[in-house]
Order: C-alpha cells, then sequence, then structure tokens
C-alpha cells in the first residue's frame, strides 16, 4: 500500500512534465510581440522579417524594419551578378580596340580664295559696327559731360 501512495504522486508528477513538454512543443503563433517605446516590433517567425507597429490616427500601421544583413547580402549577391557578366563580356572579342580598327580616310580641304573672301569680308563688317558703335558712345560721352558743369576737383 505504501508503494502504491509513492507511485501515485511519482506518476502523476511524470504525468504533468509531459503535458507541458507537449504544451511548450505547441506552436505559439507566427508572430512574436516585443513592445518599445511607441509600438511595438512584430517579429515573423517564419520568415524573420521584423516591423515596427505605431499607432497613427487611431490606426495601428506596421512598417518593415530595415535588416542590414539582408541588404549587405543583396548588394553582394548584385555584385557577384555584374562581376561574372563583367567577366563575360570582357571575355568575348567580339568588340575591336581602337587600334585593331583601320582609320577613316579623311581628306583635309581648305576654304577656297572666294570662301576666305567671304569670311573676312563679315567679320571685316562686324569690327565696322563695333567701332561705330563705339565711337558714337564716346561722342555721347563728351556731349553729355560738356552739358556740366565743371567743379574744381574731378575723380
Amino acid at each position: 500500500m505504501r508503494a502504491l501512495f509513492i507511485a501515485i504522486p511519482v506518476l502523476a508528477a511524470v504525468g504533468l512534465g509531459a503535458a507541458s513538454s507537449v504544451v511548450g512543443q505547441e506552436r505559439q503563433g507566427r508572430f512574436a510581440m516585443s513592445p518599445v517605446e511607441n509600438g511595438f516590433v512584430r517579429l515573423d517567425t517564419e520568415t524573420g522579417v521584423m516591423s515596427i507597429c505605431t499607432q497613427q490616427d487611431g490606426r495601428w500601421t506596421c512598417r518593415l524594419m530595415e535588416d542590414e544583413a539582408k541588404a549587405l547580402q543583396d548588394e553582394v549577391a548584385r555584385l557577384r551578378e555584374e562581376v561574372s557578366r563583367l567577366r563575360a563580356q570582357a571575355a568575348v572579342p567580339d568588340i575591336p580596340s581602337p587600334s585593331d580598327r583601320p582609320a577613316p580616310e579623311r581628306k583635309l580641304e581648305l576654304p577656297s580664295e572666294e570662301e576666305i573672301d567671304k569670311a573676312l569680308d563679315y567679320f571685316e563688317n562686324i569690327f565696322r559696327k563695333f567701332r561705330e558703335r563705339l565711337d558714337r558712345f564716346e561722342r555721347e560721352e563728351r556731349e553729355r559731360d560738356a552739358g556740366k558743369p565743371k567743379s574744381g576737383t574731378q575723380l
């Protein structure tokens, strides 16, 4: 009888321990929430994605948090792809270097005497117009100064 009194509590303890381990193995839910200053952080336990959730205008909104490690991994993957693409491109000999290309035939053509005379006449006309405007400006300045009374000091 005494063995029965000892066996029942032992069996009960073993049964409760087994039941608690089964409950501990049950899934708690997809998201784990942790409080922060202005809201909470939500962790998706399946994907590992973290979001910061805050209340704005009476509504809760969640924004993905920057995952620096993932961003670095994405950048490394992008750079590896670019290096592979550039290596493949460099291995292709279909782009001739500038030294391999034949020089295009260029013929230097000098202007004719008529074209030179025409250009010089054009520049002479520009210079004449510039000189006429400069003379007119100087004449107007002299006329304006002639109408002013002269003082003892000039600057």
